[in-house]
């Protein structure tokens, strides 16, 4: 029995092998499925990844249309902050021309009405320096006093002007 074990080993091993082309198809076509499956895993992987980097990527995109649209904002508001500073630029020197033109000559007489006023004040500071006794009691002309009255109605007049 050993012997006829034996003989049927060396029988088949020694039979030829015959592959078709139809086996080798077959093989082929085996291949190329396991080489599908494998390209539609690498597929699947790759759209996860895809899917992943799509939603950070769309997240991102959020973000950057909502930033975006706070700058936007803000943009607007500095353009309306800077028309406002603008019309009160305006309104500003609108003021000033009026004011020039309602007060002008009273700005002009105070002026000179203040040197008045200083030249008399140097005039006693030297009297005093030079020992000599101010004369603040002689009598003056009403038209020596005339800037002190002018300054202090032109003073009260731009007050209530301003207000």
């Amino acid at each position: 029995m050993t012997l006829c074990v034996i003989f049927n080993c060396l029988y088949v091993y020694s039979q030829e092998i015959k592959i078709s082309d139809t086996d080798i198809a077959l093989m082929k076509l085996e291949k190329n499925i396991v080489d599908i499956q494998n390209s539609i895993t690498e597929i699947k992987e790759t759209v996860k990844l895809s899917v992943d980097t799509s939603s950070i990527l769309t997240e991102k995109t959020t973000k950057l249309e909502e930033e975006t649209m706070m700058l936007k904002k803000s943009f607007q508001d500095l353009s309306a902050l800077r028309r406002q500073i603008t019309e009160l630029e305006n309104s500003q020197k609108d003021i000033e021309v009026e004011l020039k033109k309602n007060f002008g000559n009273k700005i002009k007489a105070n002026e000179d009405a203040i040197e008045i006023i200083l030249s008399d004040i140097y005039r006693l500071r030297e009297d005093i320096i030079a020992g000599r006794k101010p004369v603040v009691s002689a009598k003056k002309p009403f038209k020596e006093y005339i800037p002190y009255v002018a300054l202090g109605v032109s003073v009260i007049s731009l007050i209530v002007a301003v207000r």
